[in-house]
């Protein structure tokens, strides 16, 4: 039963939510990844035969049906990664996809033994309006329309229902009985944490770049790399007077934007030579007389022609963002909820553990439904017919 007892462990999200429909989209709890990539074998010449289904507490759960909130995903990693990429990817979502059924299935289990009768009317409420939400949004309002949605991902809308009914279960009974043990954070905790997160919230400088290249190496005979003076002379020379035409656009009162587009010879020409946010060190070193200049403009302000060995720069600071040091005072409510988040995590953790030292989870060895689970997903293009 070991790997069982690993596959149990999850995460949960912030004790507080303001609405019925932010406690049904955080109710799944998510699971951290303690089961080994090792336990899934996806070769499908291994002798041990996989295991079609599992039972967790005699409540069947069918392989053909776990990766089904995966295949987006997964139906992209076929066609865009390396074989042996995907192989991963088809591992890593295996285990995740076990993982979060299991632990959904016993606290499922757990929170429903709670219920009362009233409990099970206002449930019926809380599940109905949620899932004629989801048919306005994602339906137009028409529910037919939105079944017909459920049966492209290959599920019904009863198959639906028994889903939102599960995660509305499953957070209220977190609500009731988990997060109410959260202690509040001590100051000493808070500053533990600010110490922790702070790098993720100091930023240096950024100016909004944007910038007309005209490449000289171009205008060489034949692109060569290793002209004579007089072959470079006349490529710099062609350069200049394609500048100086952009240059000449700009001063008739054309926009930056404009001249980019139709004279940009750079990456971004196509975007009138938006390069976006950058800081002084985030460009290699073939821009980086432009990123100086940049650095020493006015918001609003084009610099003058700026020349390489390869290219000639013009280039616009679109906007400027100071550097940012976030102090602990303003960072307190981000710590409060990252606290709290810890102490659920580890008190679901504590929950489940306990629920799986008593549950009946079937095969003993998971890895053969795991190994069922990771045969659903799609086939690599490459195994294509």
């Amino acid at each position: 039963m070991a790997a069982v007892a690993a596959a149990v462990a999850l995460s949960a999200g912030c004790r507080s939510a303001p609405s019925e429909q932010e406690r049904i989209k955080s109710a799944s709890p998510r699971p951290s990844r303690t089961v080994s990539a090792a336990d899934v074998r996806v070769d499908s010449a291994d002798p041990e035969a996989p295991v079609p289904r599992m039972r967790v507490n005699g409540q069947v759960v069918e392989a053909s049906g776990v990766l089904r909130p995966y295949l987006k995903e997964l139906e992209q990693g076929a066609r865009t990664m390396s074989p042996s990429a995907y192989q991963a990817l088809v591992k890593e979502t295996t285990i995740r996809a076990v993982q979060q059924r299991i632990s959904e299935m016993l606290l499922y289990g757990a929170a429903s033994a709670r219920l009362t009768e009233d409990d099970e009317k206002m449930l019926d409420k809380v599940v109905d309006a949620e899932l004629r939400r989801r048919v306005t949004e994602f339906g137009g309002g028409v529910q037919g329309v939105y079944e017909e949605r459920l049966r492209d991902r290959g599920t019904t809308l009863i198959a639906e229902r028994e889903a939102i009914r599960r995660q509305v279960v499953i957070q209220r009974h977190l609500q009731m009985y988990v997060y109410p043990k959260i202690q509040p954070a001590t100051r000493d905790d808070l500053l533990a944490l600010y110490e922790q997160a702070r790098p993720e919230f100091v930023r240096p400088e950024r100016r909004k770049l944007e910038l007309i290249e005209i490449d000289v190496l171009r205008r060489l005979p034949g692109n060569m790399t290793a002209p004579t003076r007089e072959q470079q002379a006349e490529a710099l020379a062609a350069a200049r007077a394609a500048m100086n035409d952009a240059r000449q656009a700009l001063a008739a009162g054309r926009s930056f934007f404009e001249v980019a587009q139709e004279r940009s010879e750079g990456l971004n020409a196509e975007n009138g030579g938006d390069w976006g946010w950058v800081a002084r060190d985030t460009l290699r070193a073939r821009w980086q007389k432009a990123v100086d200049a940049l650095f020493a403009l006015k918001e609003g302000d084009v610099s003058g022609v700026i020349e390489t060995p390869e290219t000639l720069f013009l280039v616009r600071c679109g906007g400027i963002e100071a550097a940012t040091d976030a102090d602990f005072q303003s960072l307190q409510p981000e710590l409060i909820r990252r606290h709290e988040n810890a102490q659920a995590d580890r008190l679901i953790q504590e929950v489940l553990a306990d629920l799986q030292a008593r549950a009946r989870i079937e095969p003993e060895r998971i890895d053969r439904f795991l190994l069922a689970v990771a045969l659903t997903a799609p086939p690599h293009a490459a195994a294509a017919p």
